[in-house]
């Protein structure tokens, strides 16, 4: 498959999650927990096939990093608690191409990447 994914997640426990369900389907999952390590990866010569980023304790400095996601062509997913004021909209507007609630559903995650990997 050797597909690419950008995980992004401030708490260690989420990152070990979500990129161990990605690795368990295939895919090479490349796990950020800082804003700046975004930055870093972007500037690596590693092509990013998509993006999972979970929007938890980043801070509103993480859109800018959205928008950065989009300027290099790289779709991508938000992923917040159910508690989050109005992520959805700024998810949106940032350019993600869904918005999904904690706790996640594997099945329509893993439809969702696959979706985003056909195109």
């Amino acid at each position: 498959m050797n597909k690419n994914i950008l995980v992004g997640a401030s708490h260690d426990k989420n990152l070990e999650l979500l990129t161990g369900f990605l690795e368990n389907q295939g895919y090479n999952a490349h796990a950020v927990s800082r804003v700046g390590e975004i930055d870093e990866a972007l500037e690596e010569q590693i092509s990013f096939d998509m993006s999972l980023i979970d929007i938890t304790g980043f801070g509103d400095s993480i859109w800018n990093r959205c928008e950065r996601l989009r300027k290099h062509g790289i779709p991508f997913f938000i992923i917040s608690p159910k508690k989050a004021r109005q992520p959805e909209g700024k998810s949106l507007q940032s350019g993600a191409r869904d918005f999904l609630t904690k706790p996640l559903d594997k099945g329509r995650l893993l439809k969702l990447v696959q979706l985003i990997l056909e195109e």
